[in-house]
């Protein structure tokens, strides 16, 4: 089981979600935020559990106006891109409530990519926003997690900025892809990763072993399972 604190930039109209310890080790990215503030924009902060100790790589951003979703994420130095096509969210918005921290929350269900979700949201906070891709609900999402609860999003913190943040996707090194393109990209560099490791000293087979553990490890850390494809 890992946890990790995540930041919600959003604007209403747009948002960009992010792994806490992406902003803190890169300073260029902190300034650019720092930089690029406006007034009236909020930054959510969630906790991501996640019963597989994945780390939450995955860059998200929104263009909420127009139900548009882009999913970035590094691999051995080269950024790639893709937008979800799997949208917009079938939401199925119950009447069941709840309260979470003395605010009252609505339930909602939702399908997606292989994982059946339950999600709450607030309709006094009107962001219709919430972690990873999840979005399109009226109000903040609150908590999020699979029924299965290998993945549970909950909401830390909301602070109004005194500026807003102004969302920028270009980098430099970046390659985009269809969704379905993607996958077979990240599969196809997985396997080179396994056969790579195989390339060891047949007088030491135990380093071999080693070496595969090591890359297979590498390999599972940089795969989304989020998501059943």
């Amino acid at each position: 089981i890992s946890s990790e604190l995540h930041r919600l930039y959003t604007n209403k109209s747009q948002s960009y979600y992010v792994n806490d310890w992406e902003i803190i080790k890169d300073s260029v990215i902190q300034a650019s935020i720092d930089k690029a503030i406006r007034t009236g924009s909020s930054m959510v902060r969630y906790t991501d559990i996640s019963s597989r100790g994945n780390s939450f790589t995955a860059e998200v951003y929104k263009d909420i106006s127009q139900q548009k979703v882009w999913v970035q994420y590094e691999l051995f130095n080269k950024i790639y891109q893709y937008e979800e096509t799997d949208l917009p969210l079938a939401w199925e918005i119950t009447s069941e409530t709840k309260e979470i921290d003395g605010d009252v929350v609505y339930k909602a269900n939702l399908e997606f990519a292989g994982r059946s979700y339950e999600a709450w949201f607030n309709p006094e906070v009107p962001i219709p926003d919430g972690p990873y891709i999840f979005h399109g609900l009226p109000g903040l999402i609150f908590e999020i997690y699979d029924k299965e609860r290998d993945y549970v999003f909950e909401l830390v913190s909301i602070t109004q900025l005194k500026e807003t943040y102004s969302i920028d996707s270009e980098k430099s090194n970046l390659e985009r892809l269809a969704k379905k393109e993607d996958r077979e990209m990240y599969n196809k560099v997985k396997e080179q990763i396994f056969k790579e490791s195989k390339k060891f000293s047949p007088h030491n087979p135990t380093s071999a072993k080693e070496r595969r553990q090591r890359a297979l490890e590498r390999a599972q850390k940089k795969e989304n399972h989020i998501e059943f494809w």
